[in-house]
């Protein structure tokens, strides 16, 4: 299925632009792809233009313009040493675009041939377009404005390395678990298939307390970059940030763990796939009541979908201990309603209308008949505020709940440490890759 409003695809070609400027001031701006476009303007040190999609786009770095003229401009402070001296408040300037009202740092410009996005993060954006011609007139309006250079196809891109295919994109990050390994002297390890052994339950008084923690502290601390592209990892680094301070033997030996799973995946990573539709949303919920031993609370995860694309997950312990498996199944649906409105939003902004409701999948059965019920039972009255934000959004149509068995449960790698076949198997879905398809 495809939907009912959509853009065309983004462009095939992707490049890299540098400045050749000997000026002090400069930026430097990267191009990527989800589709969007503005003019930049930053007085801080270069900005890296790259392409970051399963499509082509360009890349460049440029110097600040002597004018430009836009329609309106998004101020803030300037590091000191880096303000334009004609600009000394300005960053970025947008002209006839708009900002996406769900992502402050996404900007969006249509016209009657296409359209444009761009993505600001710090000081690197990220470009892409419906077309090659919006991408070569976006290029050629900042040559006018900038000296620019091309440097060809970008391969890699803030610790991410992008491998486009026919297919679609494999985003890994090998070459960054390769520096890790070596850093704490973990390349010479033996592999293991887990990363925690199965239903462990790690207290903070386990083993002895190290008497240098910065070891621990900075193996956690680099790990959690990784879990950007995967998203297998991303509980036992939620469980692990629980003890930075006040790590013991025991947990430093479980981290170590983590270093010998990543020995053995070094190649996996995302996959996105070029020809996924992008019409429909599916998200998996899932949360281990009061798992933790120290403060009983419970650990939540969520995956959502886009087509057959991972694009969202998280791994959290809930803010507050919950007195049932019911209520903190409900609690943890709640919170992936929110992360799916706000990405039914963002999609909104871009164009692209989903023709089906957004579907969450949970194993507990009696959350799923909870939002059916408009009569509020006495054991269900301290979660009414979830109960009516997902009772509403089912109401609207924009939301099904509805049940999974627990074998099948995606959001179980988010929330309990599985034995080594379940794991794999949760791991090992379409959107995960350990290389690039032909």
């Amino acid at each position: 299925m495809s939907p009912s409003k959509s853009s065309s695809p983004p462009s095939s070609r992707v490049s890299s632009l540098c400045s050749t400027s000997n000026s002090t001031d400069h930026v430097s701006i990267t191009g990527s792809s989800t589709e969007c476009c503005s003019n930049v303007l930053s007085s801080s040190a270069p900005i890296v233009l790259s392409s970051f999609a399963p499509t082509s786009l360009p890349t460049s770095t440029v110097s600040p313009p002597t004018s430009m003229p836009l329609a309106h401009s998004i101020h803030t402070r300037s590091k000191s040493g880096f303000t334009h001296p004609d600009y000394p408040r300005h960053v970025l300037y947008a002209g006839q675009s708009a900002i996406c009202k769900s992502d402050t740092s996404m900007f969006i410009h249509r016209s009657s041939s296409g359209i444009l996005i761009l993505l600001l993060y710090i000081d690197d954006i990220i470009l892409t377009g419906s077309h090659s011609s919006l991408l070569d007139h976006f290029i050629s309006h900042f040559s006018r404005q900038f000296v620019m250079k091309d440097l060809g196809d970008l391969h890699y891109f803030l610790g991410v390395q992008a491998v486009r295919s026919f297919n679609g994109l494999h985003i890994p990050q090998q070459k960054y678990i390769s520096d890790l390994l070596l850093k704490f002297h973990m390349h010479i390890c033996k592999p293991v298939r887990t990363l925690i052994t199965s239903f462990t339950s790690l207290s903070i008084m386990d083993g002895e307390l190290l008497s240098d923690p910065n070891e621990y502290k900075s193996m956690v601390g680099t790990l959690k970059y990784l879990t950007m592209t995967r998203q297998d990892i991303a509980y036992a680094i939620n469980i692990f940030s629980l003890f930075m301070y006040a790590p013991h033997t025991t947990h430093l030996h479980c981290v170590k763990r983590i270093f010998k799973y990543l020995h053995g995946t070094i190649t996996y990573g995302l996959f996105l796939r070029a020809s996924s539709s992008t019409s429909f949303i599916l998200a998996y919920s899932d949360a281990d009541w009061a798992g933790c031993l120290d403060s009983r609370r419970s650990t939540m995860g969520f995956a959502v979908f886009l087509s057959y694309n991972l694009i969202s997950w998280r791994a959290k312990k809930q803010p507050t201990i919950s007195k049932s498996s019911g209520e903190v199944e409900y609690r943890a649906i709640a919170y992936t309603v929110a992360e799916t409105s706000w990405i039914r939003n963002i999609l909104r902004d871009i164009r692209l209308y989903l023709r089906n409701p957004v579907h969450v999948l949970c194993d507990n059965v009696s959350s799923t008949y909870m939002y059916r019920n408009p009569v509020f039972h006495v054991r269900s009255k301290h979660i009414n505020v979830n109960f009516h934000y997902v009772r509403e959004k089912v109401a609207q149509g924009d939301l099904v709940v509805r049940y999974v068995p627990t074998r099948l449960q995606f959001a179980n790698i988010f929330t309990k440490g599985l034995p080594s076949s379940q794991f794999s198997f949760l791991r090992d879905n379409p959107s995960v890759m350990s290389a690039s398809p032909d």
